[in-house]
């Protein structure tokens, strides 16, 4: 008997784990998770960043189809007013595009609110995942009355400051308005999709500011960028997907939908305009949470990862519709 149980003992013994082998299992495992965590990541973010693309594609296809129907581009916005669509914040490019984004109803929803001049309108609540980029989680702004959803992927109105290629600056336009709030940066008027100011009658367009063809891209619109990504946590994501413009008809100085390209890639961000009281609000930079860089649309409906260590000077020369430059998008 006492054989017996002295042999079932060192079975029981045999059979457990000690402290140390334990131990060692642990940190195995850890280690395993340690890489596989990375890869997991990284692989969700190649599918979020696959999804943002297309939606920049779909965006293409509705402008091109736009262009297509009525002969010119749809301008990144009205300031204030044209024709029937007469909200007092203007009308931005994706309230234009609505029935080619496969919207018809929220384009005919948002038709009669603009009439009625609506401080916040039920059609800004509504969710756009087209317009909204996977790897940023903030999809709006909280008011006390509503949820307004917003827009990751603003019109390039076309390159602005020191003109690095032939000299100068490059134009840029100021609304009308009392004041004219010129620290904002304005609104360049090089790209292929350019705000259309108005006067304060909303009858007549400032400068001749006007709606552009594709043929007036002489660029080439595989060489001209349409749309670029501004999703970045640093970027300026107040960028309402309905509305163009702030302050209605006190002043159309800063824009809701659109910006300039001024700064490189992630190089201008929110809080430096903030801290300067609004200045270079325009200017603010594309850039997206995306690691390295931010999506463009160009002319061609192709939809380009770029770099944020681009050079300024190679991106102002895709901004633009008839620089005359050379290149190439990287």
């Amino acid at each position: 008997m006492y054989r017996s149980n002295q042999k079932s003992e060192i079975r029981n013994h045999k059979s457990a784990f000690t402290l140390v082998e334990l131990l060692v299992v642990i940190t195995i495992i850890g280690i395993l998770i340690a890489l596989l965590l990375p890869a997991v990541q990284a692989a969700r973010e190649a599918a979020r960043r696959v999804q943002c693309s297309n939606n920049l594609k779909q965006i293409g296809l509705a402008i091109l189809n736009y262009e297509n129907l009525l002969g010119y581009l749809p301008p990144a916005g009205y300031s204030n007013g044209y024709s029937y669509m007469a909200y007092p914040n203007g009308i931005a490019v994706y309230g234009m595009v609505l029935p080619y984004l496969e919207q018809a109803a929220l384009d005919e929803m948002a038709l009669g609110e603009q009439i009625h001049h609506a401080s916040i309108m039920p059609s800004e609540t509504m969710r756009m995942s087209v317009l909204l980029c996977p790897s940023q989680p903030e999809e709006g702004n909280p008011t006390p009355s509503a949820f307004i959803y917003h827009q990751h992927y603003s019109p390039v109105l076309g390159p602005s400051g020191p003109d690095q290629w032939n000299g100068g600056d490059y134009p840029v336009e100021f609304a009308v308005s009392s004041p004219a709030r010129e620290n904002y940066g304005g609104y360049a008027t090089g790209g292929a999709m350019p705000m259309l100011l108005w006067n304060s009658s909303c009858t007549k367009r400032t400068n001749g500011n006007r709606v552009l063809r594709m043929a007036d891209i002489y660029d080439g619109s595989s060489n001209t960028f349409l749309i670029g990504e501004m999703s970045w946590d640093d970027g300026q994501l107040w960028n309402t997907w309905l509305r163009s413009t702030t302050n209605g008809s006190s002043g159309w100085g800063a824009s809701y939908c659109c910006h300039n390209l001024r700064y490189a890639i992630h190089a201008y961000d929110w809080s430096t305009v903030n801290n300067n009281g609004g200045t270079g609000l325009n200017d603010t930079s594309f850039g997206s949470n995306h690691p390295g860089g931010c999506h463009f649309l160009l002319g061609d409906g192709s939809v380009h990862f770029l770099s944020e260590n681009t050079q300024l000077k190679i991106l102002q020369a895709l901004a633009s519709r008839d620089g005359g430059e050379v290149v190439k998008v990287p």
